[in-house]
C-alpha cells in the first residue's frame, strides 16, 4: 500500500465518525540520543564467550550496574560490535543478541537503569520531561510516546535493521489514534538519527500528512568533538563528554571504538576544515586527517569504519518540516586535544570552546542553515548556560516545547481527512 498503510485508513474513519482526539495538542514520539536506551541482550549456548553465563533470555545490560560490577568483561563482550569490512555490516559477537526494548513506551528512555528492581533509579533521562507533559493531560504510551533505538549503530545499520519502518508505523499509529500530526521530539544522536529518516526514507507527501514538528533538542549534527578523544585514548573523567556516563563506565576504549555510531560522530571535516583537533609531539590532525590519525593509533579499522559513514546526512540536507532547532550555550565545551609523548595511551590536555557541555556551538547552529534551504516553518533558539542533559529537563526549554506541540495547526483538517481516505482506498483497490 506505499506510504498509505492501514493505520492512515483508520485515520481516516475515525476522524469521519468522531473518535475522540485532543484538539490542538500534537502527540509527542521521542527518539533519544547516544546511550540513551536501555538495551538487553541474551547469550544462547552457542557464544564463544567464557566470560558469560548462558541464560537463555533476554536480561539488562545497559546500564546494568550488576552485571558491569559483577562481571565487567562480560558486559564488555556482550557490548562489543564486530565490524566486517567486506560488508560492512556490525554485529554482536557470535550467539549474543541485542536489543532496545520498549519501542513504543517511554519506560525505557525515562531511566536507563537496565536491572531496576523496585529500587531508586540512579541513571535518569527524560523521566522529568515525560512527567512535565503527563502533568499536561499527555498520556504515556498514547500521546507521549518514544522510539528506542541501538545507539551503538548509525542510519544505515538502524535502516537494515528495520528501525525506520517501525518509526513509520508508529508515527502513523499515533496519529490515526490521535486525530492529528505528529510531533518528533529528538535529543542528541537522536537529531542526526531522525534526519536521515525524514530526508532519505520517507516522502514530503508522507511529512506533509503526519508531522507537525521536528523540535531538536542539542542536536549532534555532527557530533561532538570529544567523540575523537573517545576514539583516540577513551572517555576520561575530565571530559565534559564523559558526564553521559555513570562514573563506573570511563575505561572503554576497545569496546566504543566498535560502535559505529562514534565513527559516525567524529567531527565533519565541511565543518571544522583545517581546524586543529589533535596535536601531538610529532604532529597536528584537523578533520581531514582521519585517515592518519587512526593509523598513528594502530587502529586502521576505525578508518575503514569511518569512511562509508560519511555519506549519511551528507551536507546536511535541511528536512522539509516545520523546525525548532533548540540547543545550550555558553558552557565549556571540549573543543581539541593536546597529547604528550604517551599518545595515545594518556588522557589528553583538553581545550575548551563554547557550546552545551558535550556538542560544540559550531555543530548545534548547523541546522540554522535550514532556514533558508525549506519553506516550511523554522525557529531556533539558543539556551544560553543549559547543558546538553539539561536541555531535556529544564523548565523553560519545557515550555518551549510545549509551546509547539500545545500551539494551532496540529489538528488534521476534514480536507486532509478526505485526501487521505482517498489515497488509502485507492492504494487498497490497486495492490
Amino acid at each position: 500500500m506505499g506510504f498509505t498503510s492501514f493505520a492512515v485508513l483508520f485515520l481516516a474513519v475515525a476522524s469521519n465518525f468522531g473518535l475522540p482526539a485532543t484538539a490542538n495538542r500534537s502527540p509527542i514520539l521521542i527518539v533519544p540520543g547516544l546511550g540513551g536506551s536501555q538495551l538487553q541482550s541474551n547469550v544462547d549456548v552457542s557464544a564463544s564467550l567464557p566470560s558469560c553465563d548462558t541464560n537463555g533470555s533476554f536480561s539488562g545490560l545497559w546500564i546494568s550496574e550488576a552485571k558491569v560490577l559483577l562481571n565487567r568483561q562480560c558486559f564488555e563482550d556482550e557490548l562489543t560490535l564486530v565490524y566486517d569490512s567486506a560488508t560492512n555490516n556490525y554485529s554482536s559477537p557470535p550467539g549474543v543478541d541485542v536489543r532496545a526494548p520498549g519501542f513504543g513506551e517511554t519506560r525505557t528512555v525515562e531511566y536507563l537503569d537496565a536491572d531496576l528492581s523496585g529500587l531508586i533509579p540512579k541513571f535518569p533521562y527524560f523521566n522529568e520531561f515525560v512527567e512535565y507533559f503527563v502533568n499536561r493531560e499527555y498520556e504515556r504510551g498514547k500521546t507521549i510516546r518514544a522510539a528506542p533505538y541501538d545507539w551503538r549503530l548509525a542510519p544505515d545499520q538502524l535502516e537494515m535493521r528495520g528501525y525506520y519502518t517501525q518509526l513509520r508505523l508508529l508515527v502513523e499509529e499515533m496519529a490515526a489514534e490521535s486525530g492529528e500530526k505528529v510531533t518528533l521530539v529528538v535529543h542528541s544522536m537522536g537529531g542526526p538519527v531522525t534526519l536521515y529518516f525524514l530526508t532519505s526514507v520517507v516522502s514530503q507527501e508522507w511529512k506533509d500528512l503526519f508531522i507537525n514538528a521536528f523540535v531538536s533538542l542539542s542536536g549532534a549534527w555532527t557530533g561532538g568533538n570529544s567523540a575523537i578523544q573517545t576514539e583516540v585514548s577513551g572517555i576520561d573523567r575530565l571530559s565534559n563528554f564523559a558526564n553521559l556516563f555513570p562514573a563506573f563506565l570511563t575505561d572503554l576504549r576497545s569496546v566504543t571504538r566498535s560502535f559505529e555510531s562514534y565513527a559516525w560522530l567524529l567531527p565533519s571535516p565541511s565543518i571544522w576544515g583545517d581546524t586543529v583537533l589533535v596535536t601531538t609531539p610529532n604532529r597536528t590532525y584537523t578533520a581531514n586527517d582521519y585517515g592518519d590519525l587512526f593509523t598513528d593509533i594502530s587502529y586502521p579499522q576505525g578508518f575503514e569504519m569511518y569512511t562509508p559513514t560519511t555519506s549519511i546526512n551528507a551536507g546536511f540536507p535541511a528536512p522539509n518540516v516545520s523546525v525548532y532547532c533548540f540547543y545550550g550555550t555558553n558552557s565549556s565545551t571540549s573543543e581539541s586535544f593536546i597529547y604528550n609523548a604517551s599518545f595515545p595511551n594518556v588522557d589528553p590536555e583538553v581545550i575548551f570552546g563554547d557550546g552545551d557541555s558535550v556538542v560544540n556551538i559550531q555543530g548545534s547552529e548547523i541546522c540554522l542553515g535550514w532556514s533558508q534551504e525549506q519553506s516550511q516553518r523554522f525557529e531556533s533558539r539558543s539556551f544560553p548556560g543549559v547543558t546538553h542533559l539539561q536541555m531535556v529537563a529544564n523548565e523553560t526549554v519545557l515550555q518551549a516545547v510545549a509551546d509547539v506541540v500545545c500551539g494551532a495547526g496540529a489538528v488534521f483538517t476534514q480536507f486532509t481527512v478526505m485526501i487521505v481516505s482517498i489515497a488509502a482506498l485507492f492504494s487498497i483497490i490497486t495492490v
